[in-house]
């Protein structure tokens, strides 16, 4: 019989929750004290008869060699809802494909960044968080006759948007919907544009419906780095529409989110902002 260690647990349910977890984010949330000890834990639930999780490599990027994504197999997640007493359809595994874009690396590697920012801010702050979903979260079914759709799609009339993530939360009595964009690189262009399909989101309502709120939802956005933020800050601050819309756009980039998520926010005009 198998007998998992705290940490083991502690790994399968952030893997339930993000989807996706590198090493590096589980030093970061306290489940292992060094690299040596994840190593083992993670290699100890990996190269068994019946695995509890799996994981992904990669080669050298840009940016660096990224750490192994780890995430959930269908038997990880039976073993932990059995241990929670859940039924195990609430422990969810990810539908994964044949193929992982290699672009898409540290793209999912920052928005779980986020999450777990996010997270650790509501935990902090008495907020209750009720959904969150990412980009690669999937509807529907591989072989069934409903198509696979990502669940954080919003559909805009003839067109949609899919954000990065959702995060549906209640903040001091209040329901609160975030949409987050998450951009690697300095392709200004391509922002902007995905970011003026939000306003058409917002003055339709269309992410407010979907989760029954009489509140407009906000949309946060994250850059790879400060400069690629303030290059978008400033052809927003140009554009004759977004200035109007300065309270549901808040802008930060990943130092910012990791160094204090609850204060480092721009809005628009770049004035200092909260996130709530």
């Amino acid at each position: 019989m198998l007998v998992l260690s705290n940490s083991e647990v502690r790994v399968l349910e952030t893997l339930t929750r993000y989807r996706f977890v590198n090493t590096n984010q589980m030093l970061d949330m306290g489940i292992y004290a060094s690299t040596q000890n994840a190593s083992r834990g993670l290699k100890r639930m990996r190269d068994v008869p019946h695995p509890l999780i799996k994981r992904v490599q990669f080669g050298i990027t840009r940016q660096g060699k990224p750490s192994d994504l780890y995430y959930i197999t269908p038997h990880g997640a039976e073993i932990l809802a059995d241990g929670h007493g859940l039924d195990v359809d609430s422990a969810k595994v990810p539908i994964m494909r044949k193929t992982l874009f290699f672009a898409d690396i540290w793209h999912r590697v920052h928005t779980v960044d986020f999450a777990i920012a996010f997270d650790a801010w509501c935990s902090q702050n008495g907020a209750e968080v009720h959904d969150l979903a990412f980009y690669f979260d999937k509807t529907g079914s591989q072989r069934g006759t409903e198509k696979l759709r990502a669940k954080t799609k919003v559909d805009l009339g003839a067109d949609w948007i899919i954000p990065d993530g959702h995060f549906f939360f209640d903040y001091q009595g209040k329901p609160e919907l975030v949409l987050l964009e998450v951009y690697e690189g300095a392709d200004t262009k391509r922002a902007v544009e995905q970011l003026e399909k939000h306003i058409l989101a917002l003055n339709e309502g269309t992410p407010s419906l979907k989760f029954k709120i009489d509140r407009a939802h906000r949309v946060a956005v994250i850059f790879e780095t400060s400069q690629a933020m303030l290059h978008v800050l400033r052809r927003l601050q140009d554009s004759p529409v977004f200035p109007r819309y300065k309270d549901y756009f808040i802008f930060s980039d990943m130092a910012g989110i990791k160094a204090g998520f609850g204060s480092n926010w721009l809005d628009v005009s770049g004035k200092e902002r909260p996130f709530i």
